[in-house]
This record gives C-alpha cells, sequence and structure tokens, in this order.
C-alpha cells in the first residue's frame, strides 16, 4: 500500500512522461476460489509491482451480475465502468478508466462504511492494461470457474428462505463478441517453408 502511494506521488500515471508506462502497464490474472459457506475469493494479480488483492464475495450480496454488467460496460467502451463489491461490511469498488490505446486505468478502491468516523476511501490496487487482455482474463477464468469449480451448494447453502444462484447462469455473451472481433496473436511459428510467422489468430 504504502509502495503504491509512493509510486502514484512520484511517478504518476497521469503524467504521460515516456517512463510512465514502464512503471504502470502490466498484465493482469485474476482466479476465483472454491465457494464455501456462502462465500467465494476473488484474487486480483498484476505484474505492475507485484501487487494483489483478494476480495470476499458474499451470497446474500452475489457480486457477479454486476461484474457482468461492468464486464459488459468495458467491452462497450462506457467508461468509467464501475463495480461495487459489498463484503458485508467493508466495500470495494472497482473502476476501469479509458486510456489510450484501448488500455485501461484499473483501479481497486477500499472503504469501510461501519467505522465511525468513516475514513476516507483507500487505493489498494492499481494497473494500466489493454482493454482486451482485461476482457478475456475475466471470461477465459470465470468460464473455467463455472465449468470446473463451482459448487452452487457451497455457494448458496440449503434454506427454505434462498433461492440458489447458479453462477452457470450468469451471462457473458456481450464479452465473448468483443472477445471475436479481436483475435489474440499467437506465437510465432514456421510455415511450410520454414519461415516464421507471427501474423496468424491464435
Amino acid at each position: 500500500m504504502t509502495m503504491l502511494i509512493d509510486l502514484q506521488k512520484y511517478i504518476p500515471p497521469e503524467s504521460r512522461e515516456p517512463w510512465s508506462s514502464w512503471w504502470w502497464d502490466g498484465e493482469l490474472t485474476i482466479a476465483f476460489g472454491h465457494a464455501t459457506c456462502g462465500w467465494i475469493q476473488l484474487a486480483l494479480m498484476t505484474t505492475t509491482w507485484s501487487q494483489g488483492v483478494i476480495i470476499q464475495c458474499s451470497e446474500p450480496w452475489s457480486p457477479f451480475g454486476n461484474m457482468a454488467n461492468w464486464l459488459a460496460d468495458i467491452a462497450d467502451r462506457r467508461f468509467p465502468a464501475i463495480w461495487k463489491i459489498d463484503e458485508e461490511g467493508r466495500h470495494r469498488t472497482l473502476i476501469a478508466a479509458a486510456e489510450e490505446n484501448d488500455k485501461v486505468d484499473f483501479q481497486v478502491w477500499e472503504e469501510d462504511p461501519d467505522t465511525h468516523p468513516s475514513p476516507p476511501p483507500k487505493l489498494g490496487f492499481r494497473t494500466r492494461l489493454d482493454r482486451m487482455q482485461l476482457l478475456r482474463e475475466f471470461h477465459r477464468k470465470f468460464s473455467q470457474y463455472v465449468k470446473e469449480d463451482f459448487d452452487i451448494g457451497e455457494w448458496t447453502p440449503p434454506s427454505p428462505w434462498n433461492t440458489p444462484e447458479d453462477l452457470a447462469t450468469i451471462d457473458l455473451s456481450r464479452v465473448a463478441d468483443e472477445i471475436k472481433k479481436f483475435p489474440k496473436a499467437g506465437p510465432a511459428r514456421k510455415n511450410r517453408k520454414g519461415v516464421r510467422r507471427k501474423d496468424f489468430p491464435a
């Protein structure tokens, strides 16, 4: 946290200096934890200063429908795209703002509204990355998680008052459509004549 504050102070990404991109541009990795007793952990990691944050997702305040809306906003370039997550006390706000060359400034803010007096929100995560890398990472990891690791019984414990939420019903079709428009370049390979090629879709 202290390093992130110092980095923003002395090398702000808004400066547009040539070295700014070297400090702030990164790659995003995310992971969804196994559901247990109505909780799922969402881990965000970036190569920008090796930052990482874990967000607690609660079933009574499930954030996944809003996640789909947030990703759709990013796919449609409706910025700033904002996703709020209630951790049953502490709140996290994920913000994606437009940058040049189809990049986004991705930030995670933390606030504790139940504390009196309420302290100001704290920045806990920030990176600048390609818009399509963010969309691909969320789409691929969430789709894989729902298919292979999601346990609806652990996410929505049996109760006569609860209607189970099946994360397989979360609609990411708008994100999938945007990904199809921008095929990811694959690694270089040789054609039949032994000439290395890079201009083929993954």
